[in-house]
């Protein structure tokens, strides 16, 4: 379950997460997680460094209350049109 400020109540009862928090760029980098690549992969795509995608999943996993990178492709792919429009 996520934090209450993380977003707002699902008919299911979960939150969807706030993507307001995230930055263009994370929300970019969290839209790709949803093909289940690897941070080589999308580095490659968005013309930027392996270093430089870790950092940006790293951010997003912490403003989200993510644990991990997985769950967070997990996220990403529930919730790929809302995050394509941010």
């Amino acid at each position: 379950m996520y934090p209450s400020s993380a977003g707002d109540l699902q008919e299911s009862g979960t939150r969807q997460p706030d993507f307001a928090l995230l930055t263009k760029r994370e929300a970019e980098v969290m839209a790709l997680l949803a093909s289940g690549q690897p941070n080589r992969a999308l580095a490659r795509q968005l013309g930027i460094s392996e270093r430089t995608v870790r950092a940006h999943i790293t951010s997003l996993t912490r403003k989200l209350g993510i644990p991990t990178r997985i769950e967070a492709a997990l996220l990403a792919f529930q919730y790929q049109d809302t995050l394509t429009a941010h």
